[in-house]
């Protein structure tokens, strides 16, 4: 017996409704979350260098918090699982093997876009500045990437490469600060290039 024989014709449309419905909530739900994906890299290839910016931080008396140091590589929403989604990912081949070069630079990201023009499109936050490490794209591995989005209908929101190494607070007077990072950038030791670790993720919820 059909399922609609055995319940009756109309009460068969309200489940397909409710059901239909349901469905419609979840996609919405995943959408509305939006998720950082980056993998983890080893502290021992990044010592140098955070022990560099690190020793001008202490210099001029700036409190800050270190950032535990992943290479972050896209923004998405409508993710599925996440187990499913991580197990996909550690499926791709040789990816101990892939290789991310620096570009040889940093950033800031502030609230301050009139001395730190926004280069990525992350949250400001007015009390805190963060140091990053830029990296160029790996489009090999991206493209492996993008075919696991595609096949999961995973939205790219942001492509991005780079490594968050510091946060740190904002005085009332950066005039110095702003001066501070020109010069820190002179003698920066040579950037490494980087391997990837374990794969992480950072929800958020889309503000509106």
């Amino acid at each position: 017996m059909k399922f609609r024989e055995f319940v009756g014709e109309k009460k068969a449309k309200e489940v397909k409704r409710v059901v239909k419905n349901r469905v419609e909530i979840k996609k919405i739900e995943r959408e509305s979350i939006e998720t950082y994906l980056g993998f983890g890299i080893s502290k021992n290839n990044l010592k140098r260098v955070f022990d560099y910016i690190k020793s001008w931080l202490i210099r001029y008396k700036i409190p800050f918090n270190s950032i535990n140091p992943y290479l972050t590589l896209y923004l998405l929403n409508n993710l599925p699982s996440v187990s499913v989604f991580i197990n996909a990912v550690k499926k791709t081949k040789n990816k101990k093997s892939i290789i991310y070069k620096p570009r040889g630079t940093i950033t800031i990201v502030s609230s301050d876009e009139k001395n730190y023009p926004r280069t990525y499109n992350m949250e400001a936050d007015l009390k805190k500045d963060y140091i990053l490490l830029d990296y160029i794209p790996n489009m090999e591995y991206n493209k492996i990437l993008e075919d696991i989005f595609d096949s999961m209908d995973i939205n790219i929101i942001l492509n991005q490469c780079y490594v968050k190494l510091f946060e740190i607070e904002r005085g009332r007077k950066d005039e110095s600060r702003y001066k501070m990072y020109e010069d820190m950038m002179y003698s920066i030791p040579r950037i490494p290039n980087l391997k990837l670790g374990n794969i992480g993720l950072l929800r958020k919820r889309r503000s509106k």
